[in-house]
């Protein structure tokens, strides 16, 4: 009963934020919030709620990942691609209960079966999920959250924010994340440390996945915080809308997913897939 009020209570602040408008500023003085926004294809308006201090908190996760460069470099070239890919695959299968959760919600049983299988298939045959029995007989992995769940639902996005480390996010996935991490079984088995260990683990993961484009769009892009956060909360769209069972797709919106799949799926690793 707690943790349902807690949920109830988490939902009805995702829709308070979203729900909240902002003052327009005067043509004369246009402000940074004015330029901040990013027009989905559902007509919806994601504000930039803390623009300047976004941008800051973007600019020392940059740093972060160039101090850390090295240190990924000199691990990548170390060669350790099985011991990476079992600790990747470890990580996974611990957030398939998670996955076959939201997949239920979604109304989506199929996945939800799939998904329960697929764990059930790597905790054995898998070596407790060091390696991926599943993937290789074509049971493929499918990742979903609590913050896709909201969105499927009908909730919007709310506002747009960057947090220290765990990057780009809006007030509905951060909402996500805390349900998903307040719901995850695995927590009541090994308890919250060793879940709060997984997800840095986790994160650490998605920065060295994904550094190379990183930097590479940083150094390429005239604004990169305002490409990473149009890739983010296009990326999210897109997820939704693929789950989604009340939307209805028109041709021109599956052209568009068929031309930006590519780099969205190479930036997905990056925090832009809050899995």
């Amino acid at each position: 009963m707690k943790r349902i009020c807690i949920l109830l209570l988490l939902s009805f602040v995702c829709f308070s934020c979203s729900s909240s408008k902002t003052k327009n500023p005067s043509t004369n003085s246009p402000s940074i919030e004015n330029k901040e926004k990013v027009k989905t294809s559902d007509d919806n308006i994601t504000p930039d709620l803390f623009p300047q201090t976004s941008r800051a908190i973007n600019d020392f996760n940059m740093n972060l990942v160039y101090a850390l460069k090295p240190a990924l470099d000199e691990y990548k070239q170390q060669k350790f691609s099985v011991v990476h890919k079992g600790v990747v695959n470890f990580l996974h299968n611990l957030q398939e209960p998670v996955n076959a959760g939201n997949a239920f919600l979604q109304l989506d049983f199929k996945s939800t079966l799939k998904t329960l299988l697929r764990f059930a298939i790597n905790t054995t045959a898998g070596m407790f999920g060091f390696m991926d029995a599943a993937g290789a007989i074509g049971i493929k992995r499918d990742p979903r959250d609590f913050g896709q769940t909201l969105g499927v639902w009908g909730v919007p996005m709310g506002g747009f924010f960057v947090m220290p480390v765990y990057a780009q996010t809006t007030t509905r996935d951060l909402t996500g994340r805390v349900v998903d991490t307040i719901f995850n079984p695995l927590n009541s088995v090994f308890g919250w440390a060793a879940g709060l260990f997984i997800d840095v683990t986790q994160a650490s993961m998605g920065i060295y996945e994904s550094y190379d484009f990183v930097i590479a769009t940083n150094e390429t892009s005239i604004d990169s915080y305002a490409t990473f956060k149009t890739m983010y909360l296009q990326n999210r769209e897109k997820k939704v809308n693929e789950h989604c069972i009340f939307c209805k797709k028109s041709t021109n919106d599956t052209e568009n997913d068929k031309g930006t799949t590519e780099i969205i799926s190479i930036s997905s690793d990056y925090d832009f897939d809050m899995e």
